[in-house]
């Protein structure tokens, strides 16, 4: 006899690769509550300084708690990106209904992936309030935001995740393929070339991270004998396509500089010398 799949509220699980198994995440829908918990930190960021250091006549409390706001956002980014190639774990045994192992829903992870690009790969100008950071450092500024985007382009852009979406076709009848999702990194995150937009520093150093990133996947022998390679060359190959289009029209000098370089960047990948 088979029994009934167990009450949902009592189902727990390892943090692995079950995006309802993850730290303080106790929610059953991490892009409602991270987009939430957001609009607060956006309250706390406005008022950071008239909370602390205007409080306490010095600047040690401010850095402290700015610090403690970049983690807390990370964590519900986190939260968010755990979507992405995510699979729920049901523990079962023989005797119950159903299956152990299931694909985040396709509609799900594009939902994710969309308040991924919103939230983290736009430059995130409410992070970088002038007034707190030349406060507490004296450098620095640049590298801010850029060092939670590459966190963040690693967990999608790492082998077990693409890997999992690739599994997810022998699976699932209707699975956000690892090249849609890959691709659909690329034009959020490269999306000033399909406009006469200058980009802004944040973003240059989030495009050229980008490019990295599927630099040493490509140098991963792990998965030469996979998918990924090829939607990487591909990838680059259109991306390459793009920035020499965008290259010629009329942006700033260093948004012009930034194109060409990349155009190199790739050139380097698909044909080391």
């Amino acid at each position: 006899m088979k029994i009934k799949q167990t009450i949902l509220v009592y189902r727990f699980g390892g943090q692995r690769f079950d995006p309802s198994a993850q730290t303080e995440g106790i929610g059953n829908d991490q892009v409602k509550s991270s987009t939430y918990g957001i609009k607060n930190l956006k309250i706390v960021a406005k008022n950071l300084p008239k909370w602390t250091s205007d409080q306490t006549n010095n600047y040690e409390d401010l850095s402290e708690l700015y610090g403690e706001l970049l983690s807390v956002w990370s964590r519900y980014v986190g939260h968010v990106a755990g979507n992405i190639g995510g699979v729920y774990e049901f523990n079962k045994k023989p005797s119950q209904i159903g299956e152990i192992y299931i694909p985040t829903s396709k509609a799900k992870q594009k939902e994710s992936l969309n308040w991924l690009q919103t939230n983290v790969f736009q430059t995130q100008n409410w992070l970088l309030d002038k007034h707190i950071l030349n406060k507490i450092d004296e450098a620095g500024y640049s590298e801010i935001l850029t060092k939670y985007q590459n966190r963040f382009l690693r967990i999608l852009l790492n082998t077990k995740t693409l890997k999992r979406l690739i599994d997810a076709e022998v699976i699932q009848e209707n699975h956000y393929a690892a090249i849609d999702m890959v691709g659909d990194l690329r034009r959020g995150i490269f999306s000033e070339t399909r406009t006469i937009k200058n980009v802004d520093l944040h973003r240059r150093n989030l495009q050229k991270s980008f490019i990295n990133r599927l630099s040493s996947l490509m140098k991963d022998v792990s998965i030469q004998n996979t998918d990924i390679p090829s939607i990487i060359r591909g990838e680059l190959t259109t991306l390459k396509h793009q920035l020499n289009a965008a290259s010629k029209k009329t942006v700033n000098k260093i948004t012009k500089y930034h194109y060409k370089d990349s155009v190199i960047l790739i050139n380097n990948i698909l044909d080391p010398k």
